[in-house]
């Protein structure tokens, strides 16, 4: 087929609409196959002779140590059949050279994109190494599932072909301006030239440029890649453009944003661990005694992981504490011991996570603890509650400084 094809190629691309889907199918594979034999021929023609001239060598040496002929058959035998199937593969290389191969490929694919075979169009391209084919044949009505298919299938690739498929997905959401997404592509490559460029051709899309370009740093700030456009915002001339997209990459709205989703679907109330364990559900079977000190320590992690971020819980905060020796001895923390303070105290920090602001004055008050344990758990906690936000005034940097 992919001769008779390949026949016409000096007219313009074949029209595949009147043989069908099948057809172009039954065409795509032999031009695969035929491509591979291509780039067998050329990887091994070259050492083919010197493989011919080393075991005729070798031969030539077996009958003047007198090998017996039983031995010497099984190497002709593999000799015949490595030059069967080098005559096969020469064979089918020579059907259809390269040039009509690749001319059968610019017609194949401009037919499967206009019919939403998107899928076997990339794969005929991943196939014969052309994916910058891609973008003469690319619009906005079907970028986004190539894309899709390129990103889903780079999963699928080893190094260095993977990275390939992202440039290639990238340069293509570049080419129709869909700037978030370039991004995304940006940050999996982990290319912060490619981010900061993505971030800069917001610019030519007026009317929409501050809204793509908040969206970017959205998205740059849940990859933790908000750092990466600071200075470039730091010189924007908008004041109020660039107040806005400094808060966005430095996380600092992050838990104002998490509650807010919370109340909507009003899940605000604190919960404690008996929520999570259920142990009115389990049957007693009887069993030995629970260990008081594990049960505690699991409770801390527990109730530190389903209030994480809510900035309040049942067992670990209470305002109306005061500091010191007067710290209620019903506080989960004091019911652990030894190292188990250091989880308590450290729970406190899942618990205002992100608040800056709400969560030091929470943590306060054990840093001044005498028991070292706490005190460790407490600058644990700073460190935890500021994870992910950027300030001025850093207090985690502080603790460091």
């Amino acid at each position: 087929i992919a001769d008779f094809a390949a026949s016409g190629s000096d007219r313009p691309l074949v029209d595949l609409d009147p043989w069908g889907q099948e057809y172009a199918r039954s065409l795509m594979g032999e031009v695969i196959k035929a491509w591979h034999a291509h780039e067998n021929d050329g990887s091994e023609d070259g050492s083919s002779g010197a493989k011919a001239k080393d075991a005729a060598a070798a031969a030539a040496a077996d009958g003047d140590n007198g090998a017996e002929a039983e031995e010497e058959e099984p190497k002709k035998k593999t000799a015949e059949e490595m030059a069967a199937m080098e005559e096969d593969r020469k064979e089918a290389a020579e059907l259809v050279d390269k040039a009509a191969l690749e001319y059968l490929v610019d017609s194949i694919v401009p037919f499967q994109l206009k019919h939403s075979c998107e899928p076997d169009a990339v794969d005929l391209l991943l196939e014969v190494e052309k994916l910058g084919k891609l973008s003469k044949h690319i619009d906005e009505h079907n970028y986004a599932r190539v894309c899709l298919y390129l990103l889903s299938s780079c999963h699928f690739l080893p190094p260095p072909e993977d990275w390939v498929v992202l440039e290639c997905a990238f340069s293509l959401y570049t080419q129709v301006k869909q700037f978030p997404d370039a991004a995304i592509v940006a940050i999996k490559l982990n290319d912060i030239a490619k981010l900061q460029a993505t971030f800069n051709a917001c610019d030519a899309l007026k009317e929409d440029a501050f809204a793509l370009k908040c969206q970017i740093a959205y998205i740059a700030a849940g990859a933790n890649h908000g750092a990466d456009l600071t200075e470039i915002i730091e010189a924007m001339a908008d004041s109020d453009a660039k107040e806005t997209l400094e808060e966005i990459v430095s996380n600092s709205k992050l838990s104002e944003h998490f509650m807010n989703v919370a109340r909507d679907l009003d899940v605000v109330e604190a919960k404690t661990p008996e929520d999570v364990f259920k142990k009115h559900l389990v049957e007693s079977r009887g069993g030995g005694a629970i260990d008081t000190a594990r049960k505690h320590l699991a409770d801390a992690f527990v109730n530190g992981f389903v209030n994480a971020g809510f900035c309040k819980d049942k067992l670990v905060c209470d305002p109306e504490e005061d500091a010191g020796d007067q710290v209620s001895k019903s506080n989960l923390i004091y019911k652990n011991k030894d190292h188990g303070k250091i989880s308590a105290t450290a729970s406190l920090g899942l618990i205002s996570l992100w608040d800056v602001d709400g969560g030091l004055p929470m943590i306060d008050k054990y840093l001044y603890s005498k028991d070292m344990n706490v005190l460790a758990g407490a600058l644990l906690a700073v460190g935890v509650t500021c994870a992910g936000t950027q300030s001025d005034c850093d207090p985690a940097l502080a603790l460091l400084a």
